[in-house]
């Protein structure tokens, strides 16, 4: 059990960052990684999006000379107007057991014609009320590589135990349970032509019916046999296969390298293009869709157009379409993963990263 303690931090121009309430070692460690390399400075604020404290350089990014001046301006002042509905939603996800990201949010500030930065950001408590501390970072996404090589090992390893147990339980769920309930429901089948008894043993065998079609869909969700069998390439074509409207054109490019990765990160890329197009409400009304997969040294990214409608703006297609982003998101934590949306030549491009 981590020891609990309380903390603090050196931001970028030698400042104290305060950390106050209890945090953990691996809170700390990770506080301070996040103060050390972003150059853009910190807050703290309160419920009520007030700013509290403010350190580091982040005066200097709104023409300030001190940090201080920041001081009592709502949270809202530092973004432009547009970007305050999804600051909002945001922040009423923020739990106390991790970061959580916030990419591409527009600043207000001087000096720049558009300036976007993406926010770290966890919820803690002083003397029994709830304060919220926001890194300031580039776009860049600092999870790329924010911890050690042995730390990059010890969550590899955690990776590899994880899908070995999918697919462990996933091939049991099969091959094993599922496989012995339909011999039950056999034996039963023969007992009944042999002895009768038809009004107790069809109730039985129906419900076991129900029980093995249920085992197979969860063991296929675990371990699905078209990846198993012919491949992540085979998969997404039988998807969209299945999926195929005569109204609408499918195009799609997948990243031969794919294959190169773990069986259970090909699961999670699978399942993230699944969610998609399970949705009808999303394309239903396009003609064209696309379907992109790159990847880049450790960074995998999912480029899907023409599944979002086009005429909502950035911060309203976030709000409508909240409960996918909420399903994408829990497959892809894993991975480091975030979602984005961007708004390209009128149509609302959905960007999904991984890294492994």
């Amino acid at each position: 059990m981590e020891e609990k303690n309380q903390y603090a931090t050196v931001s970028g121009d030698g400042t104290i960052q305060k950390i106050l309430g209890d945090h953990t070692q691996r809170d700390y460690k990770w506080n301070k990684f996040l103060s050390q390399k972003s150059s853009l400075g910190n807050i703290i604020i309160d419920p009520a999006f007030s700013i509290l404290e403010a350190d580091g350089p982040i005066g200097k990014l709104f023409g300030h000379s001190k940090s201080s001046t920041l001081l009592g301006k709502s949270l809202f002042d530092l973004f432009i107007k547009n970007e305050k509905e999804r600051i909002v939603h945001f922040m009423r996800q923020i739990g106390f057991d991790k970061w959580s990201i916030l990419s591409y949010i527009q600043l207000h500030c001087e000096g720049y014609k558009s300036r976007w930065v993406s926010l770290y950001t966890k919820k803690w408590k002083r003397k029994s009320e709830n304060r919220y501390t926001i890194v300031f970072s580039n776009t860049r996404d600092l999870r790329i590589n924010p911890i050690t090589e042995e730390d990059e090992d010890i969550h590899a390893c955690i990776l590899r135990m994880y899908e070995e147990v999918l697919e462990k339980t996933g091939v049991t769920l099969r091959n094993s349970i599922a496989q012995d309930l339909f011999g039950i429901r056999m034996n039963l089948q023969h007992f009944m032509l042999t002895h009768g008894h038809e009004d107790r043993i069809l109730p039985i065998k129906e419900t076991l019916r129900d029980v093995i079609y249920n085992l197979s869909d969860v063991a296929n969700d675990l371990h699905p046999t078209v990846l198993q069998n012919t491949g992540f390439l085979a998969a997404v074509e039988e998807l969209i296969f299945r999926f195929r409207r005569e109204s609408t054109v499918i195009k799609y490019k997948i990243d031969p390298q794919i294959s190169t990765k773990s069986p259970g990160f090909q699961l999670c890329c699978f399942r993230v293009i699944q969610d998609i197009f399970r949705q009808d409400f999303l394309h239903q009304q396009s003609r064209e869709l696309h379907l992109r997969l790159l990847i880049k040294n450790k960074m995998t990214c999912i480029c899907l157009d023409g599944f979002l409608d086009p005429h909502l703006d950035k911060v309203e297609t976030f709000v409508t379409y909240s409960d996918l982003f909420f399903i994408v998101s829990n497959r892809i934590a894993i991975y480091s993963g975030s979602v984005d949306i961007k708004n390209k030549k009128g149509s609302n491009q959905l960007i999904i990263k991984m890294y492994i």
